[in-house]
């Protein structure tokens, strides 16, 4: 579930970056 978690706020984060 951990690596989910971490998948998850690693994507949002390029998400955001990319914004």
């Amino acid at each position: 579930l951990s690596i989910i978690y971490l998948s998850v706020s690693v994507m949002n984060t390029i998400f955001a970056k990319r914004t």
